[in-house]
């Protein structure tokens, strides 16, 4: 039976989510170690990065990839 975390994986992966921007902390360890076993690039750094990272990348800029979990 799947966790609640990856039903979550499992919807971003259906909606066509490639990237996913976090904080990471106890309360979402799940929702990471999910998000590691799957093809989404999972982004997590600083909350003051993380705001930029995600700007950055609507405006179709790559990020993260040196900063990359999994």
């Amino acid at each position: 039976m799947a966790t609640g975390a990856q039903l979550i994986v499992q919807a971003l992966e259906r909606a066509g989510v490639e990237v996913c921007f976090g904080l990471p902390g106890v309360h979402n360890l799940a929702l990471w170690e999910a998000l590691r076993e799957s093809p989404i690039r999972l982004v997590g750094r600083f909350v003051q990065h993380s705001a930029v990272d995600a700007g950055t990348a609507e405006r179709g800029r790559d990020v993260g990839r040196d900063h990359e979990h999994g």
